[in-house]
């Protein structure tokens, strides 16, 4: 696995995964008013890892960041993809049909110029 690159030190990409994770153990038990221990046990091992292991919190921060990246091009191309089918797409197809149609009325947008090129035309261009 190629290490991922980030600019945080890897103690605050610990610090910051195990204060989300407690953010949605507070919401979770706070909605349906029974707790999960999992995510709280996740928290705490998390961090015990990373405070006395911290090649571990080094290897949890790699994770991280890797699991972020991949889901960071996955949302990312179906955010892309739906902007397209719902938006560009329908709009594409409106214009098509209120789009004019002044040029069937003319024969041809030719301009005929007469004009001779002398040498002194293709001297200094630009």
């Amino acid at each position: 696995m190629k290490r991922p690159e980030y600019e945080q030190p890897a103690d605050r990409v610990v610090l910051g995964l195990i204060s989300g994770i407690l953010v949605i153990y507070i919401v979770i038990s706070w909605q349906t008013f029974h707790s999960n221990h999992i995510l709280l046990l996740a928290s705490g091992l998390i961090g015990l890892v990373s405070s006395l292991y911290p090649k571990g919190g080094k290897i949890i921060a790699d994770i991280w960041m890797w699991l972020g990246h991949i889901l960071g091009k996955v949302v990312g191309s179906i955010l892309l993809s739906l902007v397209y089918i719902m938006i560009l797409t329908p709009l594409a197809q409106l214009r098509m049909v209120l789009k004019r149609k002044n040029l069937e009325n003319q024969s041809s947008n030719w301009l005929n110029r007469e004009y001779d090129f002398e040498k002194k035309d293709f001297k200094d261009l630009w």
